[in-house]
């Protein structure tokens, strides 16, 4: 898919575009693909996995570091929160990630499971956006110079599952 970079946008911008561009299921893989690369960055030393599919229902999350499992989707649901639930059980922090314009209801279900004080629920774009923030100004690097990089280790791991290259992000 190719994204129009706008430097003027705030990072948080660039990645609702991105997220935009897929408004179906692959929006979930696509949110999945980027925080694996931000957490690539950001923890150079743990291997993350990658996956093409949703993770099977055993899995703690999508990506785990220490006691935080990350929950990356376009469309919270019960199930999702039965397995936050499950995740609280195990003494383990659910970091649920969702599209900006689905986090009222991530928080409804989290309160109409009874945890909503005890998950972290952030909209991807500004999961995204804070790391680039916070990468960017430890190195003093600038914003595009930062998505470029992430789009690199994006497109990475999404070509080591992926048979669909029409997700793929090519920045213009």
């Amino acid at each position: 898919m190719k994204i129009k970079l706008r430097p003027d946008f705030s990072p948080g911008t660039w990645i609702k575009i991105i997220l935009e561009k897929r408004r179906t299921r692959a929006r979930s893989r696509v949110g999945r693909y980027l925080v694996g690369a931000i957490l690539e960055l950001r923890f150079p030393s743990i291997q993350f996995p990658t996956h093409a599919t949703d993770p099977a229902t055993e899995w703690t999350g999508d990506f785990q570091i220490g006691t935080t499992c990350f929950h990356i989707t376009a469309t919270p649901s019960q199930a999702l929160l039965r397995k936050a639930t499950d995740n609280l059980s195990a003494e383990l922090h659910p970091y649920l990630l969702v599209p900006r314009d689905q986090v009222a209801k991530a928080y409804h279900l989290a309160e109409d499971q009874g945890i909503v004080s005890r998950v972290s629920i952030w909209g991807i774009e500004d999961f995204v956006a804070a790391n680039i923030i916070e990468m960017c100004a430890d190195k003093q690097e600038d914003f595009v110079a930062k998505l470029r990089a992430i789009i690199e280790r994006y497109n990475r791991r999404l070509k080591e599952v992926e048979t669909d290259t029409s997700l793929e992000i090519e920045l213009q």
